[in-house]
């Protein structure tokens, strides 16, 4: 921890702020306005947890090895449905010519900056990314809530992957694997009694999943947008008693009545982070990753003392976190979009305190949390907290400090090193207040 002396730089109210208040109030009544942004932060790197990881409209597929984080990777799985209830595929007798292709389309990914240029498809065709294919052995639900701690081990068997395939595009945004005649044969085999709506069809397969391998140099994560049309399993055949149109081909397809999960894996062993949920460590610099990884625990000790007063005016109040730049690996990957705040509550739990300047209500009429984009004129996040500090005055809210997280954790790869506390570019709180 860095000592910061709480510095208050008290400004009389000068001619840019304008006479009106002072002409008509007493002397004694008169607002001192003051500002400071040396309070003393403490900042840890802790687990990101809690994370919801199913039914998103995007999801990860591969592996990357980053020299700050280490190893991440990301898997899915995901149901499939009929494209026409009352499905007869014809006698197995009568058919032939037999194949089924799983088609995907990723609107992008993520991967190191210095790797992408003119000839990127070619190199994505050239990395050697291996993905295991499974059936899924029991049924995920669609209105059932999964966190990261789902554990997929209990909904396949490791010992029997329908195929293994390497994430190689066909074409910019497009996939397409074929999978082996046994595993054609049996989707063409399913009884009528499981063609006849997506509930039945759903019983008899309840999907795939698709597990990504750990890659340890280079590598790559998809965006796969499953809900999109491209994105399905699709069985050819040839009806031999149909004399006017044999060919024939039938597509199972992912849409919003699938449930659709997310699965991530972190391997930090040789990655340059030490002291994750540890409370006494300390680092000039904070971590924060995606795919449920890591977020940051930040402390201000001295701010409920501070604030417990019901004679100021929060009039302003920034929380800044800028950019780790000093070293080349700190930068080799894009920066979240968007990170998210929340206060911390001083309870057994720790629980989490919404800021009011980031509950937003959507065209549809759904209140959502929201947070600040990357500022590339301040390489780093400044979020406004003023009506948060208000509101500790107002009601007496005891808060410990506040938590930083990627938005959209389950839905993106990106992953951000920023500065710390303990750093000549910490992190800072700058408040303007009035005094009264």
């Amino acid at each position: 921890m860095v000592s910061v002396f709480l510095a208050l730089a008290f400004i009389g109210c000068v001619k840019d702020f304008g006479d009106f208040g002072n002409k008509v109030q007493p002397e004694s009544e008169k607002f001192i306005v003051a500002y400071n942004d040396t309070t003393s932060l403490i900042v840890h790197t802790v687990t990101d947890d809690s994370v919801i990881v199913n039914n998103h409209p995007v999801n990860l597929l591969g592996s990357y090895y980053d020299p700050v984080f280490g190893i991440s990777t990301a898997s899915f799985a995901t149901q499939f449905v009929l494209s026409k209830n009352n499905t007869v595929f014809g006698h197995p007798d009568s058919i032939s010519d037999i194949s089924v292709v799983l088609y995907l389309y990723y609107d992008t990914y993520y991967k190191k900056i210095s790797e992408q240029g003119d000839n990127d498809l070619i190199d994505q065709k050239s990395l050697n990314q291996q993905v295991n294919i499974y059936q899924l052995t029991d049924t995920i639900e669609l209105d059932t809530t999964y966190y990261n701690d789902f554990d997929i081990e209990n909904y396949y068997d490791p010992l029997n992957p329908i195929a293994q395939i390497s994430l190689r595009p066909d074409s910019v945004k497009y996939m397409s694997y074929e999978l082996p005649l046994w595993f054609a044969e049996y989707l063409l085999e399913t009884d009528s009694s499981h063609l006849v709506n997506d509930e039945s069809f759903i019983d008899h397969f309840p999907g795939l999943y698709l597990k990504a391998e750990p890659v340890y140099a280079g590598g790559i994560i998809y965006y796969i947008n499953l809900e999109s049309t491209y994105s399905q399993l699709t069985l050819f055949y040839t009806d031999n008693t149909d004399t006017i149109t044999p060919k024939k081909e039938y597509s199972f397809l992912i849409n919003q009545n699938c449930a659709k999960i997310n699965l991530f894996e972190h391997d930090y062993r040789n990655s340059t982070i030490s002291g994750i949920d540890d409370p006494a460590s300390e680092d000039s610099i904070v971590y924060i990753q995606s795919m449920n990884g890591l977020k940051a625990k930040i402390e201000v000790p001295f701010l409920e003392s501070w604030l417990d007063s019901t004679d100021i005016i929060i009039n302003k109040a920034e929380l800044i976190f800028t950019l780790h730049e000093n070293n080349t690996f700190y930068s080799e990957y894009l920066p979240n979009e968007k990170l998210i705040l929340s206060g911390i509550n001083d309870d057994a739990d720790g629980t989490e305190q919404l800021i009011p300047s980031y509950i937003v209500i959507n065209s549809s009429g759904i209140i959502q949390y929201t947070g600040e984009s990357y500022d590339s004129n301040i390489k780093g996040y400044s979020f406004n907290i003023a009506s948060y500090l208000q509101n500790i005055i107002k009601v007496n809210t005891v808060t410990t400090g506040f938590y930083l997280y990627p938005a959209n954790s389950a839905g993106n790869a990106s992953r951000v090193v920023l500065n710390s506390g303990n750093n000549s570019n910490p992190v800072t709180l700058k408040i303007t207040y009035s005094k009264i």
